[in-house]
């Protein structure tokens, strides 16, 4: 792949197109050729731990983007009265409630056996961020009330929504402990409903002020951890039930 790029400023442009796709081939190819060679000695290649914590290292700053997108977005606001900051909170809520649900549903946790599970995973995670970076990219016009475009917010909330498909997707490649199986499926449902609703929202022909706009994205992704929480609780609830009766049946 190095040669090949060096090779790209020598030929001219008609061919170096090619020559770009075959440096795109040759970096993903290591990952597939070392798992045929160790399926040749009956080997498994699996997404290591320390892979897993890069991949969220990596969503960490993407998410930091995000933060500057806001940061980027209420500095070219000239009257920073009390509604610009109002809508600079409501901005950063929206961050820390898609840090919220992605870390709380994906953090500290090993993906499952297989190389095309890990492979799935990796490339799962390309989407996923580059959601995060449209979000980024509209928290920077987002404040300007003489730029409120519909066609951005549409893509605002579709960004959104992507973000959570991708983590309802991801979560399906990810080990999780028995006990949460009984709430995998809802939590999973859940999530493709939030999203649902954010695209509907979109589509909906209507004109919000940004203050309302942000509100109401904010308003779905609380209702969305609230949901979460109420599983979380009910799976609590039911664990004790079952330390206490089998407490009680030792005794």
């Amino acid at each position: 792949a190095l040669a090949l790029m060096a090779l790209s400023l020598c030929v001219p442009r008609p061919f170096a197109k090619f020559i770009v796709i075959a440096i795109i081939i040759c970096n993903y190819s290591p990952p597939f050729i070392a798992n045929v060679l160790l399926r040749r000695s009956s080997l498994v290649l699996n997404l290591s731990s320390s892979m897993a914590e890069r991949l969220g290292l990596f969503t960490i700053i993407v998410f930091g983007e995000v933060v500057l997108g806001v940061v980027n977005g209420i500095s070219k606001v000239n009257n920073l009265d009390f509604s610009a900051w109002l809508n600079f909170a409501f901005a950063i809520s929206i961050v820390f409630a898609l840090w919220w649900i992605f870390f709380t549903l994906t953090s500290n946790r090993n993906a499952k056996s297989g190389f095309v599970v890990a492979t799935s995973l990796e490339l799962l995670c390309i989407p996923t961020l580059m959601s995060l970076g449209l979000i980024a990219a509209r928290f920077s016009y987002l404040f300007d009330s003489n730029e409120i475009n519909q066609s951005l917010n549409i893509v605002f909330n579709c960004a959104v929504a992507a973000f959570l498909i991708g983590i309802n997707l991801m979560m399906g490649l990810l080990e999780y402990h028995d006990i949460f199986r009984s709430i995998e499926r809802p939590v999973r449902m859940s999530l493709l409903v939030t999203a649902v609703v954010l695209i509907g929202c979109s589509l909906v022909n209507f004109k919000l002020d940004t203050q309302y706009y942000l509100l109401m994205v904010l308003a779905i992704l609380i209702a969305e951890i609230i949901c979460l929480n109420f599983f979380y609780y009910n799976l609590d609830e039911e664990a004790r039930r079952k330390v206490e009766t089998a407490t009680a049946k030792g005794e």
